[in-house]
């Protein structure tokens, strides 16, 4: 009897062994899977939402880009940075009247390019810019000073400019842009 007792004490320990080691083995093989499973949600996640959230560095880059394409009087690169449903208003204040236009993005950069054609110079720049972000849209407050010639006469004005940038398919886009003009 003593040599069956050995022999179950040995297969129960080999069993217990075994049921041991495929345990341990199960647990490290469910730890490597969670593991692989957090780093591909984590890089889901931080792809997400690096490619749908605005951060005010991409949200200054896209007005720099606007800037430039101003100064530089760069149509195709200023419409490309404005979504296809873009609005825009534009306010002008004399001392007299009032004028206010509502305009999509063709007649904005239609507007925009007949206005550059009868300048013979033209500076555009940005000042006290300001960028609030939100859950999915950021506003930029700005004041934008333009200056020009028509021959020997120089034209200087300021307005007070409100955009709303969204990311649109990945890119960050004008969606508003409200102009207010006092000559």
């Amino acid at each position: 009897m003593t040599g069956l007792t050995r022999r179950v004490d040995t297969t129960l320990c080999a069993r217990y062994l075994h049921d041991i080691i495929a345990e341990t083995l199960y647990a490290e093989t469910l730890m490597k899977r969670r593991y692989i499973c957090g780093l591909i949600l984590f890089a889901c996640y931080f792809a997400t939402a690096t490619a749908d959230t605005l951060d005010e560095r991409s949200v200054s880059q896209l007005m720099k880009a606007v800037e430039l394409a101003s100064a530089e009087r760069d149509i195709d690169s200023l419409a490309s940075l404005l979504a296809d449903d873009v609005k825009v208003a534009i306010t002008v204040v004399t001392d007299d009247q009032t004028i206010s236009v509502e305009m999509n993005k063709e007649d904005y950069v239609s507007s925009v390019l007949q206005s550059w054609s009868v300048w013979d110079t033209y500076d555009y720049a940005r000042d006290e810019m300001n960028i609030v972000l939100h859950t999915d849209h950021a506003v930029v407050t700005s004041t934008i000073r333009e200056e020009g010639s028509l021959g020997d006469e120089v034209i200087r004005q300021a307005s007070s400019n409100t955009s709303t940038v969204r990311n649109i398919g990945g890119r960050m886009l004008l969606t508003k842009i409200t102009g207010h003009v006092v000559l």
